[in-house]
């Protein structure tokens, strides 16, 4: 995410008050976000915004978030706190506390179960979706070269986790990479493609049915 490394740094120094946090921080995370719900309910937009209300800075919630998102309905401000972002009320009181993991997502409450992430808004990136949602065909594409198609199967429980079965279209090309790939899952907002020895594609949002992997070098799309 945007903010990740800019957060890491002041992580590794840490500063006596929130009022010090370096103002690129700040930059950084001023602007529009979602905050999302784990189990792909409808996720509802908030502005961070840089100016003051209380002891917090300006947050400005979507028309929706008190319906969708009830835990959000009185918050009004945004901070940060010692590596956490916080979501807080009038009163300064915190609604709603964000940590972050290894790449930068905002997860709430904890990272082992979250119920909501935070994400920089994506155009159409609405609601979470859930991995029955993602079982289909799907056009993968490496950049420069021709798009083919995989279907990604249903997913199971497995020793390994929820995964399901990834089949390439022969128009991929034996031997090809999308040819290779044998299993998939959802991990937070990813969608993970695997095969064999260690090939592994992990595709970001960048829309409602797009994603990128490694960075903009191969897409996957509906």
């Amino acid at each position: 995410m945007r903010h990740g490394l800019l957060l890491a740094a002041a992580l590794v120094a840490p500063l006596p008050a929130s009022a010090q946090i370096d103002h690129e921080i700040i930059d950084a995370m001023v602007g529009p976000w979602t905050l999302l719900p784990t189990d792909g309910r409808p996720g509802c937009s908030i502005e961070f915004r840089r100016d003051r209300i209380g002891g917090a800075m300006r947050a400005l919630l979507g028309a929706t978030c008190k319906l969708t998102i009830p835990a959000a309905a009185r918050v009004t401000g945004w901070k940060l706190d010692d590596g956490d972002t916080l979501l807080v009320d009038t009163k300064g009181a915190v609604q709603i506390r964000f940590v972050e993991d290894e790449t930068a997502l905002l997860s709430s409450p904890d990272l082992i179960a979250p119920q909501y992430y935070l994400i920089p808004r994506v155009s159409g990136y609405d609601h979470l979706p859930q991995a029955r949602e993602l079982v289909g065909s799907w056009q993968i594409a490496q950049r420069g070269k021709h798009a083919c198609q995989i279907t990604l199967g249903q997913v199971t429980q497995t020793p390994d986790g929820t995964t399901g079965p990834v089949k390439a279209s022969p128009s991929c090309g034996a031997g090809s990479i999308p040819a290779r790939l044998t299993s998939w899952s959802r991990e937070d907002l990813k969608i993970m493609l695997w095969g064999p020895n260690d090939l592994l594609l992990a595709f970001e949002p960048t829309g409602t049915t797009a994603y990128v992997a490694d960075p903009g070098t191969w897409s996957l799309s509906r």
